[in-house]
């Protein structure tokens, strides 16, 4: 079971714009963490990092931003994340999201798998370029 995706993010509030203000995720969890840990994962580049838990429902995984604190020597992957969100209406949710201003990145896909069954799913990106992946499954 995966409990959360990290994404590292340049814009803590840019990020929290998008995934809060537009995606309608709720803020679970604030926090500033400093020492080992924060060196460890930067490769001794910082010393302190912001982490927020996302929480997209009720029920599901977590997303974590986390944001380093100091001079902004952080590299990004060249292929970034993408997070995968279920939906109950993809064509409600493209209707929403185009109010708010936040475009597709692709056509809506149909894929079919043996177990899990049909969806339907679109891409978007976040102001980071990670892409997020909005999916209804068919029989829900």
């Amino acid at each position: 079971m995966i409990i959360h995706v990290d994404l590292f993010v340049r814009s803590m509030e840019i990020m929290l714009d998008f995934y809060v203000g537009k995606l309608g995720m709720r803020i679970v969890d604030d926090n500033i963490i400093t020492g080992d840990l924060v060196r460890f994962v930067s490769d001794n580049r910082y010393d302190t990092y912001r982490v927020v838990l996302l929480k997209p429902s009720v029920i599901g995984t977590m997303l974590e931003l986390i944001e380093y604190i100091g001079d902004r020597k952080l590299v990004k992957t060249e292929n970034g994340a993408t997070i995968t969100l279920l939906v109950s209406s993809l064509e409600n949710e493209i209707k929403r999201l185009r109010k708010e201003g936040v475009q597709q990145l692709s056509d809506v896909f149909s894929v079919s798998f043996p177990v899990v069954g049909d969806s339907y799913l679109v891409f978007y990106e976040d102001p980071e370029k990670n892409k997020v992946e909005l999916l209804q499954m068919k029989d829900i």
